[in-house]
């Protein structure tokens, strides 16, 4: 740090990627690697409207202008949770994309690159988040690149109207504000279609089932639009779709980049369960006691003590010492360690329970486990919203005890549970059924030392070989 020219002004660096695609390295040498320092402040103001015009309709904003990087997008990277490295991999093709096309002599009529990326899969997976996230980062990373980046969000369902004719002319309009907008080429500018199977339906299903040829035109318009922004460099475009098989052939084909974004998965669920859970905690809105981490001889073997000063810390139990894992010991063993209290993790990832707490059955962590195996097939939307929602319907007052609140947790992810599946069980769920013909339980399973606990069978060697293979 010394070395660097600017070392006088740094208060802290922050490692967010490394060039080498898939690294497993947990940590890199300075003299080794070229540092990239992006210097950056965030922007507060408002977004810009703009208004449908003359359509008849009501007068709702057809899209708005966010000046990049903004206060309202900050931390939305850290907190996206993926069971694939889809955030780092999608960043890293779309950067590489736009380099390569910003090259002068390259024959674009040879070169064909469309500036369009496609985010697909079913509700409440993250693709809006993603979309937001990755428009964040490009204009952090492209800081040396474009001199601003402006984002646009277009509201869809905006641009559908009720007269005839209309939707077209309001397409064909979006896009021309567009191309004023993205004229400048020190302008990064990134835009947002959410729900894009609204404007790229289907041609020829509309015309098999004689629907008005107003849809048809709008599509038509979108296309256009498209194909004359295509050989701007410095214009990206990221659609998100819950139908992809309702969406015209012709615009799939145009998307550079498509990507599934899938329902979380078990490990997933429970990074996301424990990333709100935390966030309750930090904000002394639940109760956490450091006994539970104290059931193992080896967390006294691995983990740092932290004294606790006077009331500095009131969700935390009054212990001469606090046993916790932090955020470097989770999966980074070499980082360097922040005894700060409020970089605790009071919840640890999953590849530390895995390997720490796999013989203690009766932990938060391993409870908080059992709970995210059950809530397989809700999507991620729903699994950010359960615990506030167990903390309010299941428990009387702030801070709640942790186990009291995983008590409610469990009741929401069944009730949810049944709301969204019925009396069948969800995916995963029958397959958990049939292995278990003991007649017990699996809270009675996992009290059996032969058997220990049913809900980490093959997670200790699966994490302790890669442990950041599966969660992000």
């Amino acid at each position: 740090m010394s070395s660097l020219a600017c070392s006088d002004f740094i208060l802290c660096l922050k490692i967010a990627d490394h060039s080498k695609p898939y690294t497993d390295d947990t940590f890199h040498v300075l003299s080794e690697n070229h540092l990239e320092i992006a210097v950056y402040s965030l922007f507060q103001g408002d977004d810009e409207d703009f208004p449908v015009a003359n359509n008849g309709d009501d007068s709702t904003s057809q899209f708005t202008v966010t000046q990049l990087p903004h206060k309202v997008l900050d931390g939305l990277w850290e907190s996206l949770i993926y069971a694939e490295r889809i955030p780092e991999a999608m960043l890293r093709i779309i950067m590489r994309m736009m380099k390569l096309s910003k090259q002068p002599h390259l024959n674009p009529a040879v070169i064909y690159w469309h500036n369009l990326v496609l985010l697909y899969g079913p509700p409440g997976s993250g693709k809006t988040t993603l979309a937001q996230a990755l428009a964040q980062k490009l204009s952090i990373r492209l800081g040396k690149v474009y001199s601003a980046t402006k984002l646009i969000e277009v509201n869809s369902h905006t641009l559908l109207s009720k007269w005839f004719g209309e939707s077209s002319k309001l397409v064909g309009k979006l896009f021309e504000t567009i191309s004023s907008i993205s004229a400048d080429e020190t302008l990064l500018t990134v835009v947002i279609i959410d729900e894009v199977e609204t404007l790229a339906g289907s041609r020829e299903k509309a015309a098999q089932s004689n629907e008005c040829s107003d849809a048809i035109r709008s599509t038509n318009e979108l296309l256009q639009g498209l194909d004359k922004l295509r050989k701007r460099p410095n214009v990206v475009f990221i659609c998100t779709s819950n139908l992809k098989d309702n969406m015209d052939v012709a615009f799939v084909d145009r998307c550079g980049i498509k990507q599934f974004v899938e329902t979380p998965n078990n490990e997933c669920a429970y990074e996301i369960f424990r990333s709100v859970i935390n966030e309750l905690i930090k904000n002394g809105l639940v109760f956490f006691d450091a006994s539970d981490f104290q059931h193992d001889s080896i967390l006294h073997e691995t983990l740092p003590e932290i004294p606790i000063v006077g009331d500095s810390s009131p969700m935390i139990s009054n212990s001469s010492s606090l046993h916790v894992p932090s955020p470097s010991l989770l999966v980074r063993t070499s980082e360097s360690y922040d005894s700060s209290l409020d970089n605790l993790l009071y919840i640890p990832e999953l590849g530390w329970v895995g390997i720490h707490l796999f013989h203690c059955t009766k932990t938060a962590p391993r409870e908080l486990w059992r709970i995210a195996r059950k809530a397989s097939g809700l999507s991620g939307r729903t699994l950010r919203r359960l615990p506030i929602l167990a903390m309010a319907k299941y428990t009387i007052e702030e801070p709640c005890d942790l186990h009291e609140l995983l008590a409610a947790l469990k009741t929401v992810v069944k009730e949810e549970n049944k709301a969204k599946f019925g009396d069948e069980p969800g995916p995963n769920k029958s397959k958990e059924h049939k292995s278990n013909q003991s007649g017990f339980s699996e809270d009675e399973l996992a009290s059996l030392d032969h058997i220990r606990d049913l809900s980490m069978e093959g997670l200790g060697e699966e994490l302790g070989n890669d442990q950041e293979s599966a969660i992000m």
